[in-house]
């Protein structure tokens, strides 16, 4: 392992499990960034920035972070120099902040904005966050500090703040002291508030000393009330909530998370402050909020960035009793954006998995859920939780009316969406994670059908990943993979990376669902080999090696369908063949439906192994037993404390060994895990035990 010696901690090659993560030495840096990452939308180089950022929400701060994907740090976006740590975007300490978007805009240096958008769980809200904007109204009331000065320093007609140097992105104001006495014009220094009796009328004391600050203070209004019985006040913000803090008169007082900082002071009045005496004021810091009709599962921005879509579930109580889930799809219009303008509901959608009733009531549950969008970006697909099994595709072409429902599916949480039409076996794939069973599921769009990942069996086979699937993401650019084919040429194909609750990151192949070996052995068995059980007179079977591929156990080509375990065959006197069981595949003790018999190649019921073994010159005998332990090849990354929705990218890299530099491509997960306080950068195709593994974790 090496530290990186800045921000994230890099893992290069910890050679063990989850456990030994866990004994790695790591220096933790003393200031964390995260608080409950849970979702990431990442913004490609363009006009505006020069690398891929990462824009974090986290769930129990509010707050969003912002990460340099290029150079793993956080992104250095102050004006003062690049050796400044970013500051984070607060959005209120008192809500539940979860999904992320953005979109942005550029027509020259002088104008362009990145606008965030993210969801407010327990408000039912949208909120809309500028992060830089050329056209930022400033106004008298707003901030920043001057540059380059100390606290306290008279810079003109302003005062120098506390953070030396701090200019922040967007205004931050006190808007409800605009037009007070003490507001010096071009920004707030001083300010006075009088502290109101409960009718309204002055009670002498005074509010002054206003301070607010980039990274912690938000859009919401403040209250201070008196409680004569605690002979306190009790501070509350609409968006930060009660504060533990209480002021002291006469001192400086600053919010929990240092939100707001002012003094309450005597003013020569009475002395005394009836009960509920109060003082409000408001702070502004350009969030807005637009309501929805229920909570926010996921945002979409379209990539002409004209369009937000949002999934909302909201539930309704029923008249008999009960409550049934109500789903939409929220589509915005982002083109008041380019003015400055709050965006507009442009439709809201009910989604329904059946045909809705003569009133146009939907009778079942609609879950809508996670959303992607096809290579092309002409259809948006939605995932759906309910117990209809279905999967919405909206048609962004002409989206006049409610997305179409595509049945057959298990409930499911999440959806990505794989093409490749260069290719003789060109392909256009949806994959879909099913809920609580552990398992994805493979749909063919130009077929309109399910895959099977495994024809040996009956059924219709899903991608078992055996813990329930916490997010999906695909790569839209083949890359190179550990695996060869059957003429040694290393594999090239685009990844799908599936995140689950036990804490691994999974890739699975593009054009046929099978999960990606950690090397080009595949499943194989494992270094301890057959071994031999001689229960009755001395008996001489021999396994047989393949010829075609010198292994004497064959394994599946795809992988997951062959599994980690021991494999018994019990010789059956009467049966003259061999009963066989697997540890894990067959179940409190049942055997294979097949019977293997000597000199007759088996395969096993699922195809996940097939053998041959050779009579010997002595006769099998009743409970001679020859077994077996295979590696299924399989090396998730693993990701921890539950690792949540995440996205993939993809980076190009040259080789500078060549005398022309060639492009490579590597595609680069960026996975949110919410219990740990951590966000993995992971380069899907570097499985997490070999010698060549790319996980930089930063805290």
């Amino acid at each position: 392992m090496k530290d990186s010696g800045r921000f994230p901690v890099r893992w290069t090659a910890c050679a063990a499990l989850l456990a030994t993560l866990a004994a790695c030495s790591e220096e933790e840096d003393a200031w964390r960034s995260f608080d409950g990452p849970i979702d990431v939308a990442i913004m490609m180089p363009n006009d505006i920035l020069d690398v891929p950022v990462g824009f974090v929400s986290n769930f129990r701060s509010s707050k969003i972070v912002k990460m340099d994907l290029l150079h793993d740090t956080p992104l250095r976006d102050r004006m003062e120099g690049s050796w400044v740590r970013s500051m984070p975007i607060a959005t209120g300490r008192d809500r539940l902040v979860e999904q992320i978007a953005f979109a942005s805009g550029y027509v020259d240096a002088s104008d362009y904005y990145i606008t965030l958008f993210a969801s407010d769980s327990t408000r039912d809200m949208l909120l809309v966050v500028p992060y830089l904007d050329t056209k930022a109204e400033w106004g008298p009331a707003c901030i920043p500090a001057a540059p380059d000065c100390t606290p306290g320093e008279p810079v003109g007609d302003l005062v120098c703040g506390p953070q030396t140097g701090f200019i922040p992105r967007t205004p931050i104001c006190i808007p409800e002291l605009e037009g007070q006495a003490a507001v010096a014009e071009g920004g707030l220094r001083e300010g006075i508030l009088e502290v109101l009796a409960p009718d309204g009328t002055p009670t002498g004391y005074t509010v002054t000393g206003f301070w607010v600050r980039e990274g912690k203070t938000s859009t919401e209004t403040w209250t201070a009330v008196f409680d004569a019985a605690e002979g306190h006040f009790v501070v509350r913000g609409s968006r930060s909530g009660v504060q533990e803090r209480v002021p002291t008169v006469g001192e400086t007082y600053w919010s929990d998370d240092n939100e707001v900082e002012f003094v309450i002071q005597d003013g020569g009045g009475s002395g005394t402050l009836p009960d509920g005496a109060y003082v409000t004021f408001s702070t502004d810091s350009g969030i807005r909020e637009i309501p929805m009709p229920g909570v926010i599962q996921d945002l979409r921005v379209a990539p002409d960035r004209q369009r937000l879509f949002a999934t909302v579930q909201s539930p309704e109580d029923l008249e008999e009793g009960g409550t049934i889930a109500r789903g939409y799809l929220v589509v915005l219009d982002l083109e008041p954006l380019a003015e400055r303008e709050l965006p507009a509901v442009e439709a809201t959608w009910p989604l329904c998995g059946i045909e809705p009733d003569e009133s146009g009531t939907c009778p079942v549950d609609a879950r809508p859920m996670a959303m992607d969008l096809d290579a092309t970006h002409d259809r948006l697909f939605i995932a759906d939780a309910s117990d209809t099994g279905v999967i919405y595709e909206l048609d962004l072409a002409q989206p006049e009316g409610p997305p179409l429902a595509l049945s057959g599916f298990l409930p499911n949480l999440d959806v990505a969406y794989v093409e490749d039409l260069e290719s003789d076996d060109g392909y256009q794939h949806l994959f879909v994670a099913n809920a609580d069973v552990g398992s994805v599921s493979l749909y063919d769009l130009e077929e309109s059908r399910l895959v099977d990942i495994n024809p040996y069996t009956p059924e219709v086979d899903a991608i078992e990943l055996r813990s329930p699937v916490s997010g999906l993401a695909a790569s839209r650019v083949a890359v190179t993979i550990p695996e060869k084919s059957s003429d040694q040429v290393p594999l090239s194909t685009i990844l799908v990376g599936a995140t689950t609750y036990k804490g691994d990151l999974w890739a699975i192949h593009g054009e046929n669902g099978c999960l990606m070996f950690a090397s080009p052995e595949g499943a194989h068995l494992d270094s301890s080999g057959w071994q031999w059980s001689d229960r009755g007179t001395t008996s001489n079977p021999q396994p047989d090696v393949d010829l075609e591929t010198g292994r004497s156990v064959v394994t599946h080509p795809c992988g997951g369908v062959t599994r980690g375990e021991t494999w018994f065959f019990v010789y059956d006197e009467a049966l003259q063949g061999y009963r066989v069981r697997a540890s894990r595949s067959n179940k409190s003790g049942e055997f294979q439906d097949r019977i293997a018999y000597e000199d007759e190649r088996f395969v096993s019921d699922g195809g996940e192994v097939s053998v041959l073994i050779r009579s010997g010159t002595l006769p099998t005998t009743d409970g001679d037993t020859w077994y077996f332990t295979v590696d299924s090849g399989l090396r998730p990354v693993s990701v921890e404390d539950l690792p949540s929705d995440f996205e993939i990218y993809t980076q190009g890299y040259g080789d500078r060994t060549e005398e022309w530099t060639t492009v490579y491509f590597r595609s680069l997960a960026i996975v949110p895990a919410t219990l740990s306080d951590a966000v993995y950068k992971i380069n899907l195709a570097k499985p997490n035990l070999s010698d060549e593994a790319e996980v930089i974790i930063y805290r």
